[in-house]
């Protein structure tokens, strides 16, 4: 096995394990999120998107396991790991929304998050309500 097979595989072993530790992560929220009646459509976000998650992430570890430098199993790596963070991350908004407190536990940064939210949303305008000059 010469070193850049080794790096690819030792790459992809590290892309595999932080997508497992989503999935993972995953449990708990989604119980926190039923037990506080957050609604969870059976959507990419949910059910259809963990399936997927594992489905692409493992099939694209087996590829690169045998054939690092298949560019296919990168792909299906990458489609894998990327839909395990959006199913993460927005089981994580979800909850959070659903506790409705920034102080609470389940929000790490919430003096990030009360000044992300607040470039959002801004000042709140009427639709009716012009625009001011600049």
């Amino acid at each position: 096995m010469s070193v850049i097979v080794a790096r690819r595989q030792a790459v992809a072993n590290v892309v595999v394990g932080v997508a497992a530790a989503m999935q993972i992560g995953l449990v708990p929220l989604l119980v926190i999120g039923a037990s506080r009646n957050v609604d969870l459509a059976i959507d990419s976000n949910s059910v259809g998107g963990i399936v997927l998650a594992v489905a692409y992430t493992l099939v694209g570890w087996i590829i690169i396991r045998r054939q690092p430098q298949n560019p296919l199993g990168w792909v299906f790596l990458g489609v894998g790991f990327f839909e395990s963070l959006s199913v993460f991350t927005a089981a994580y908004a979800a909850d959070a929304y659903a506790i409705g407190q920034m102080e609470s536990h389940l929000v790490l940064f919430p003096e990030l998050t009360r000044s992300i939210e607040a470039s959002l949303t801004g000042p709140k305008r009427s639709h009716l309500e012009p625009l001011p000059h600049v």
